[in-house]
This record gives C-alpha cells, structure tokens and sequence, in this order.
C-alpha cells in the first residue's frame, strides 16, 4: 500500500525474522520441513544472505531422541545389541530429521556407525504430508498457481521419494550402486555398508571420519584446495547425470565430507566422501537428451535451440509465446554470458532493471513449470551450485561444466552427418504431408471468411503494454484522488453541520488516503 520504495527499506530485516521463524517452527516439528529449510539455506547463489545465514546450518540442530528410545529400536531390528557389537557409543554423532546417528564396533572390531531412524518418524512424516496436502489443494484454488504448476501432483512425487527415504535398505541398495558406478574413481568414496546388520529402520555402515565439506577452515588447514573440491563435486554430479543416469538427490553439507591423504610432494589429494543415499534420482533418456540440448544450446549460444530443448522437455507451459521467451533469454545472455557468481552479483543495477523493464511481461507470467521427473534434480542442482559457490566465491559455472560441454558438441557434430539422411527424409515427408493438406485447410479458410467467422488475434508489443501499464498505473492513481477528495469534502460538510466526531474521523481517513495517494505517486524502479 505504501509502495514498493518503502517495502524495500525494511526487506532485509523481515527476511531475517521470518526466516527465524520457519527456522524455530522447522526444529521444533521436524521431518519436512527440515527437509525445505536444509534446501533454503544451501541457495547462498541466488538467495539473500538475510535467509542463508539464519538457515545454513539447520540440519545441525536438531534435538536428539533419547538413548533408551534409540536403544529399543535397535533391539526391535536386530536383536540384543550385545550379540553384534562390541560397544555403542550412547552420545549421537548426528541427529537429522528422520534419524540419527551413532558410532559403534562390531564384534569382529570393525568401526562402524549406526544409523537409527527416529521412533514415531513414520506418523510424523504421514501428518506434515497431510498438512502439505491440504494447502496444496487449496492453492491450486488461485488460477495464477494453478496454470504454472500442479501442485497435488508434485507433492504424491515429493511424498514418493521422501518414504523411499525412510526404508534404509532401500538406501543400502543405492549406496552400492553409486559405489559401483564410481569404482574407477580414486577421488570418490562411498562408505560400505553391512546389509545383513541393516532393516527398513536400522542402517550400519562403515565408519569414516572426515571432515564436513562446509567445514572451510579445516579444508584449508588440510592443505585442500576449496576451488579443486568445488570442481570435483561439480565433476561428479555431471557424471552421474551423463554417464550413469542416477544421481545422489540430497546433496547437503550433512552429506558431504572431505577425506584428507597422504600428501604427494605439493599435490594434497583427498577423497570426497557421499552419504546419506536415501533420496537419489533416475534419469530417464529422454531427460538426459533434452538436457544435452541444453547444454549443447547454451554453449553455442544458440537461444533458440535452447527455448525448444525446453519446450521438448515440458518446462514451458503450453501456449507460451516461445518468441518473447527467446528475446528475453538473448538480452540475459548479452549481459550474464561467461561472468562467474562473484560476478553475477555485482551486475550493475542498471543492467538488471533494464532487463525487468523490457521483459517485465514475460516474469510476470512465468510461462514455467518443473515437471515431477525434474523436481529432484532441479533441487540438488540448486543445491549444488550454493556449495561450489560457498566453497570457492570465485566459481565459474561456465568453466566447470565446459569439458562436458565440448565432449557433447563434439558427439553432436559427428551425429550430425549420420542424422542428415533422415532429416532430410522427414522433411520432404513433411511437405508432401502439407501439399496434401493444403487445398483442405484454405477452403476452411475461405468458408469461415464467408460466414465472417474469421477471428485474428492481436498481441500488443512491448512497448505498447508498458504504455497500457503506464495508463492503467495513472487511471488508478485518478480513482484514487477522486475517493480522498470525497471522502475530505464529505469530513468538511460533517464538521461544519454539527457533526465533528464523524468529521474528525473522515479526516483521518482522509489523511491516510493522502499517504497512500503520495507513496503510490512516487516513481518506482521499473517505471
């Protein structure tokens, strides 16, 4: 009401406080909603640091369960702890959202960790998805969420994935796939698990002590590079989408560690260490195709193809017009291509309000949507692309997806010749198709002419609407005064004819429709 100059002055400090209020309402209830705030506060790319800062180490403080109600689960799974481990350290080295963690010795005098899920998990997941569920349906209520996106549809994925999560041996299962698939990789560890010690609530695992990839301090007291464990990471996720088509989901601090080597002369080589495979994803070929269009697309700078990787992949909603969504990713690219994250946050303010202004039409309708095959791989890309930039401030996204880049270009290159024949086949097939349906569609045409059935349609351009806007904006700053010196001429006959109280009142209202009035003819930054 006030304008968007006087909402900007306090922006920073109300993001603070509510993202302290999710924070306390996260811990205090846990199980999903730990689960959003760990993904919030790992955004530091794109989202303020009034939200990361309150949220970034969310997933470390969560209240551990008692050692007698961990104790009984693990007796309830495995039988008397005295018949499998040497000793079970009471105090838990981690406590998550769904469960926490122990170290231990089997009997052999092996040193393993135990992964304990909490009691009453399970109804505590159930009732938070339950709640999601009714706002889901609700919000689908309002047209302006519902033509972006279906929301019921991606909570039964999100719900899908999320009690996969809770069936550790489901997660054993993955934890030896991604271990296989990354076998021939010194710098990748995957810690072994004990399936015949782990059930759907239990889960033992080797014991790895290393150092948390958000740990910065100990990394560079290691003598690691940030920048080269940054590059690895990236590294690993590109192959887990390109080559095995299976990617770890959950790609949070809590997940990640960093295992130092034996240093060789100046090199100080280290493993970086993945747990926690509960929530991992499977890429389908026609995922992985359509993102090699883009890849491809992004490196060539070639706008369009890229619009129509998208559009193949059903991340633009239907009936989006694809020609102003290509003019206002070319003007993104001519100012954003090639810079780092540093970078990219200095932008000139110039820039980015230019771009609001000329494609202001396009972000107000938000042609996107995420289909449920991509909402856990848009998330652990989110993620990851917070942690390379926390790691190393000065990464270059650009620079680290390259080499997979040039490798595709090349494979793109060499399909080119072996398509050609049957492009060219599907052309022709094409236009004879349209030869046959020619004459049929004109003499539609000429009968809907004939009834004045024939309907055109018009979109106005950019320019335009922003005058329309400009003219809706002065309409109803019009109506508005109109109201206040009603409202002011009605006070001045109420005071004047025996009723001050009312009058009284009246100016009041008055006064504030005479801030309001001020406030919303102030110029704003997108005119």
């Amino acid at each position: 009401m006030l304008g968007k100059g006087f909402a900007a002055r306090g922006r920073e400090a109300r993001l603070a406080q509510w993202s302290r209020e999710f924070r306390n309402l996260a811990v205090a209830i846990t199980g999903v909603m730990i689960k959003l705030g760990q993904f919030i506060g790992a955004r530091a790319d794109v989202l303020p640091a009034a939200i990361t800062d309150q949220l970034a180490d969310l997933h470390d403080e969560v209240k551990p369960e008692r050692w007698q109600d961990i104790l009984a689960v693990i007796e309830q799974e495995l039988g008397p702890v005295e018949a499998v481990f040497a000793w079970i350290s009471e105090t838990p080295e981690g406590a998550a959202s769904i469960g926490q963690v122990h170290r231990a010795q089997l009997l052999n005098g092996e040193r393993v960790v135990i992964k304990v899920q909490r009691p009453g998990i399970e109804q505590v997941v159930r009732t938070d998805l339950a709640a999601l569920d009714v706002v889901a349906r609700i919000a689908m209520r309002w047209q302006f969420i519902a033509r972006r996106m279906d929301l019921p549809l991606l909570l039964d994925e999100f719900a899908r994935v999320l009690w996969e999560e809770l069936d550790y041996i489901h997660e054993a299962k993955n934890a030896a796939l991604f271990a296989q698939n990354f076998a021939d990789d010194p710098g990748v560890y995957v810690p072994f698990t004990y399936p015949e010690h782990t059930t759907v609530q239990v889960l033992v695992m080797e014991d790895v002590t290393a150092i948390k990839i958000s740990d910065y301090a100990a990394i560079e007291t290691a003598g690691i590079s940030r920048a080269v464990v940054a590059q690895r990471l990236l590294d690993t996720y590109m192959r887990q989408g390109f080559e095995h088509r299976f990617f770890h989901a959950d790609p949070h601090p809590g997940n990640l560690f960093v295992y130092p080597l034996p240093p060789a002369g100046d090199d100080h080589p280290f493993y970086l260490i993945f747990v926690d495979f509960g929530m991992a994803g499977h890429l389908t070929p026609q995922i992985v195709e359509g993102i090699r269009e883009t890849m491809v697309s992004l490196f060539t700078q070639d706008v369009h193809r890229m619009v129509q990787s998208f559009d193949r992949l059903g991340v633009i909603l239907p009936g989006a017009d694809l020609d102003r969504i290509e003019e206002a990713m070319q003007s993104v690219f001519d100012r954003l291509w090639g810079m780092d994250m540093t970078k990219m946050v200095d932008v000139a303010y110039a820039d980015v309000e230019q771009i609001a202004r000329d494609f202001g039409d396009v972000m107000a309708e938000m042609p996107f949507q995420v289909p449920q095959d991509f909402v856990y791989l848009v998330r652990a890309a989110g993620i990851l692309s917070g942690m390379c930039t926390a790691l190393d401030p000065q990464f270059n996204p650009w620079a680290g997806i390259a080499p997979y880049a040039q490798k595709l270009l090349v494979e793109d290159q060499n399909g080119a010749g072996q398509n050609l024949a049957r492009t060219v086949t599907a052309e022709i097939t094409d236009l004879a198709t349209l030869a046959l349906r020619l004459p049929r569609r004109a003499d539609i045409v000429m009968q809907k002419l004939e009834r004045g059935d024939l309907r055109m349609q018009v979109r106005p351009t950019r320019d335009l609407k922003y005058q329309l806007d400009r003219m809706e904006t002065a309409l109803n700053q019009a109506a508005l005064a109109v109201v206040f010196g009603s409202v002011l001429l009605a006070s001045v006959l109420m005071y004047t004819g025996g009723e001050p109280g009312c009058g009284s009142v009246g100016f009041v209202v008055a006064g504030v429709l005479l801030v309001i009035l001020l406030w919303r003819g102030r110029p704003t930054p997108f005119g």
